[in-house]
């Protein structure tokens, strides 16, 4: 089944990107229908898989989480049941904040969150290299943060 976003759809996607706190009655101020009709679509958006969820952002430096690394990991091999055992031990670790498998010289891809860069090398000594999977590490402490949390264009439609 196609799923086809209307401009309102698109309005209430746009406005909840940019602020996903907002008021459900400010939601409908801002985009011209009821609040009834707003929580309606927003519910509908939301069991089509559209809205996943709801997330909080942190500034970093204000929680003292001041060292941020992209990590390129390659594996000895890219079978899944070592991908799936590689994940389970990320997954177990507060540094990693982002892991995506990736296609291309390296496999996986970590953004890692660190409160200073010798947190940033316990890490690397004391858990990202113990794991046996692992063939290369890569890392690049990230030094400026250039574009952060910028709106997704919305197709027309959704199959």
């Amino acid at each position: 089944m196609t799923y086809y976003f209307d401009h309102i759809d698109r309005k209430i996607i746009q406005i909840l990107q940019q602020k996903s706190n907002i008021t459900n009655l400010k939601l409908s101020q801002n985009i011209g229908i009821s609040p009834a009709a707003t929580l309606e679509r927003v519910r509908k958006l939301e069991k089509k898989g559209v809205i996943q969820g709801y997330t909080l952002s942190l500034g970093l430096k204000k929680v003292h989480l001041h060292t941020q690394a992209v990590i390129m990991l390659s594996l000895i091999n890219v079978h899944q049941t070592t991908i799936k055992d590689v994940q389970q031990r990320l997954e177990k670790w507060h540094e990693v904040f982002h892991c995506y498998q990736i296609l291309g010289k390296w496999d996986l891809l970590l953004h890692v969150i660190v409160s200073n860069t010798n947190n940033l090398q316990n890490f690397l000594a004391q858990k990202l290299s113990t794991l046996n999977e692992v063939k290369t590490i890569h890392t690049m402490i990230i030094t400026h943060t250039l574009k952060k949390n910028g709106i997704l264009a919305m197709p027309t439609t959704l199959d």
